[in-house]
């Protein structure tokens, strides 16, 4: 049994969900392939589902099953619609970051998603202050759930619109 199998099946993926009491949800961040999987992805809503977690899904792939299998089992869903760094560049994180600001004046709120690359780090450290001016706040991504479904602690930012 491959190391995806076990995080999958079993104890897996709850230990992985237990290793972090605080968590309000899942990603899939690094996990394009699994997320267009069938049975590992029920599998995955299921025990989110009893564990009362949310799930945000990357996009990392046009063929995921996530969104399909979160609405068949009721499970909450967030789908990335930025990423900030697929490109560490200066000139390319001031794209996204300048996309991310018009994004979230016009639908309101967005879920962005980036790495932490020291890059990435480091341009956040000092471009952070520029969503206030903008007045766009950043909140855990659960604040942008219909219904709160899990306990309080922990934070997973995104933005939104004040």
């Amino acid at each position: 049994m491959g190391n995806a199998d076990q995080l999958i099946n079993g104890v897996g993926i709850i230990d992985a969900i237990d290793s972090v009491p605080f968590a309000k949800g899942a990603n899939n961040h690094m996990g394009s392939l699994l997320t267009q999987l069938d049975n590992p992805m029920l599998w995955i809503m299921e025990t989110l589902k009893q564990k009362q977690l949310y799930f945000v899904d990357s996009m990392t792939t046009r063929f995921t099953k996530a969104g399909d299998k979160a609405d068949q089992l009721g499970v909450p869903l967030l789908k990335r619609q930025l990423f900030l760094d697929n490109d560490t560049s200066a000139s390319a994180l001031e794209k996204q970051f300048s996309v991310m600001i018009s994004q979230a004046h016009i639908e309101g709120n967005l879920v962005a998603i980036a790495h932490p690359y020291p890059e990435t780090i480091r341009f956040l450290k000092a471009n952070l202050q520029r969503l206030e001016i903008e007045g766009i706040d950043l909140v855990p991504a659960s604040s942008l759930l219909s219904i709160d479904i899990s306990p309080a602690g922990g934070t997973n930012p995104t933005a939104t619109l004040r």
